[in-house]
């Protein structure tokens, strides 16, 4: 070592140990430094005497390198070998400058082994490959920011993010194992197949078959973009997955009479194909909707359903509107992102529809525009589940949805005139309990004998409430608030206590009808 060098690491330790350093340190020389550690500084760190000595916090062993310089710039070099050690090290790790100017005055640097050295030393070491690290350097040039102002050890308890020991060595070990990689360590190689045809790789890629057979594959470590030759993994033979994240789309669909309906989806596309492939397909799902576009031009959509699981009620009713629609066919189906319509095609099912989705597509238009878009994106239940909720809001639905309704009846001859027939209603549907007020014009009246039958054009809601409760607080709500309603009405009239869907669903052939003019 030479006299600057002996003078460097003396004058290190004399102002580690000097009078005014707060934290007590203990400086050890290494008698051997292959590694780089010229000294070990053992730091005791400040105690809570009233804590119990097995808890108090231990001694902080840190590593420091020492460097002396009379060159015009406070830069020097250390071997990348030992650079690496620094890193790999899961104890603080230190290099100290000191720069001896012309005028006799000593510059005092410090760098902590961190963030910006750490990625540094990696990046240098990978760029290295196969190469001796210990003829290898690395440049550390300081400036006015590494300057110490306080003793060393002092400076050294600033550095640290934590002066826990163990969480310094996972924060550390964290950053060392992360630095490089963006997010994605691994680059590999693999041969697919044997395959019947190339169908089975887009069918894959958009995720219709879960994996593919494959014959080798290589997995390599890559970090700075940079890959190493050896495989970390290597196989002969097996399966592999490789599906990616959807990309968010609408699915809108449009029945033979107009009708449409839009709900959210994830889709995929192959890249192993262009779209102008007939191999080319598109794979979109919504809920318990997955439809596979099939080749160029205007082809038609395949359907899968999946009837398990929890599902929003927008992607409920998008099934119901689907199975409905499809039926008679074809409907017509439209993929649109942000940018405009990706493609469009037809569905038509072959199959004989049962009479429960139109029930279903019937409370869903209902429930949509009570609960609006924003709710019915939110809840989720299953098919099931919606099943159940249709008792209650199948009676309603079915009256608001109709195009008119009719009443026959014998009825009293001092029966006063009304203008509109009034009722509310309550339905549970998930968590939402649901009230509302409708309204239905007299759109006309004929006497047949002693029978009259009343005509009403189609309902409109004129008051909904919307609870996150039971449907018991719903139907006190919405009772009290018919009841307020119809005493300032004129020549509205009910059915019995108003609850019209109610008195529906209960009522036999024969039963009474009760019709109340007024309050």
């Amino acid at each position: 070592m030479s006299k600057q060098g002996q003078h460097g690491e003396n004058l290190f330790a004399t102002r580690c140990t000097a009078p005014g350093v707060q934290a007590q340190a203990v400086v050890n020389p290494s008698l051997n430094d292959e590694h780089g550690w010229d000294h070990v500084v053992e730091i005791e760190l400040p105690q809570e005497v009233t804590r119990p000595a097995d808890l108090r916090t231990p001694i902080l062993t840190c590593y420091a390198q020492i460097k002396t310089t009379r060159g015009t710039r406070p830069k020097r070099t250390v071997k990348l070998s030992n650079a690496l050690k620094a890193v790999r090290s899961p104890a603080p790790s230190f290099v100290f400058l000191l720069h001896y100017r012309p005028s006799g005055e000593i510059d005092f640097y410090g760098r902590h082994i961190w963030t910006d050295e750490i990625e540094r030393t990696l990046k240098r070491a990978r760029e290295a490959g196969e190469s001796d690290l210990h003829r290898l350097t690395l440049a550390l040039t300081f400036n006015d920011d590494d300057r110490l102002e306080s003793p060393p050890p002092d400076w050294m308890i600033q550095q640290l993010p934590t002066t826990d020991g163990l969480a310094y060595t996972d924060a550390k070990r964290s950053l060392v194992q992360s630095v490089g990689y963006d997010g994605n360590p691994w680059v590999g190689t693999v041969t697919i197949g044997p395959m019947e045809s190339m169908d089975d790789i887009v069918l894959h890629e958009i995720g219709v078959i879960e994996d593919l057979p494959f014959s080798t594959l290589r997995v390599m470590d890559c970090r700075f973009g940079i890959e190493v030759e050896d495989p970390s993994m290597s196989m002969e033979g097996g399966r592999i997955s490789m599906m990616r994240e959807g990309r968010p789309l609408t699915v809108r669909m449009t029945s033979q009479d107009g009708e449409t309906f839009s709900v959210p989806a994830l889709a995929w596309a192959p890249i192993s194909v262009a779209p102008g492939s007939p191999d080319f397909k598109v794979r979109a799902k919504a809920g318990p909707i997955d439809l596979v576009f099939g080749g160029v031009g205007k082809e038609p959509f395949s359907l899968r359903v999946d009837w398990a699981g929890r599902y929003t009620l927008l992607e409920l009713f998008a099934l119901f509107a689907t199975r409905l629609w499809s039926s008679p066919g074809p409907m017509r189906i439209d993929l649109e992102a942000y940018e405009g319509e990706l493609m469009s095609g037809s569905l038509t099912i072959h199959e004989e529809l049962e009479n429960w989705f139109s029930q279903a597509w019937q409370c869903a238009r209902f429930v949509l525009d009570i609960l609006g878009r924003e709710r019915c994106a939110a809840t989720s239940m299953t098919i099931a589940q919606f099943g159940e909720a249709m008792k209650s809001v199948h009676a309603v639905a079915a009256i608001q949805t109709s195009g008119s309704i009719r009443i026959e009846a014998v009825f009293p001859d001092d029966l006063p005139e009304f203008d509109t027939l009034a009722f509310y209603s309550c339905a549970q549907i998930g968590e939402w309990a649901v009230g509302t007020i409708h309204e239905m014009p007299v759109r006309a009246k004929a006497d047949d004998g002693d029978r009259t039958t009343f005509y009403f054009s189609q309902p409109s809601v004129i008051d909904q409430q919307v609870y996150k409760r039971s449907i018991e607080v719903a139907r006190t709500a919405v009772s009290d608030a018919f009841a307020a309603y119809r005493k300032g009405a004129e020549r509205v009239a009910h059915v019995g206590d108003g609850d019209l869907p109610s008195w529906i669903a209960h009522r036999s052939e024969d039963s009474d009808i009760m019709i109340t003019v007024g309050d």
